[in-house]
């Protein structure tokens, strides 16, 4: 017999942002979010927008769209995560 309880105490925060080209302003679609160490991710949607669950405040969130460097950004502290892509590679 397997029994699973669940960890009350575990947190989970859900971060929601957008996604745009820094020298446009234009969203962008199909960025993934990935957050770091997990394989807990999202895809933003045609208006750059997406929405992730993070495991706890300390998190930190990878953003990559080909054409584009990839970008890490904190969650610390936030609930609303804007990324702007400013360089190409």
């Amino acid at each position: 017999m397997i029994v699973i309880i669940p960890d009350e105490n575990k947190q989970v925060i859900k971060v929601t942002g957008k996604v745009t080209d820094g020298a446009t302003g234009d969203p962008l679609v199909g960025v993934s979010v990935l957050v770091e160490g997990t394989t807990n991710g999202a895809v933003t949607d045609i208006d750059g927008h997406y929405s992730i669950n993070l495991p706890n405040n300390d998190a930190y969130v990878i953003f990559s769209f080909i054409g584009y460097n990839t970008e890490r950004v904190s969650a610390k502290d936030k609930f609303n995560l804007r990324c702007k892509f400013d360089t190409r590679y």
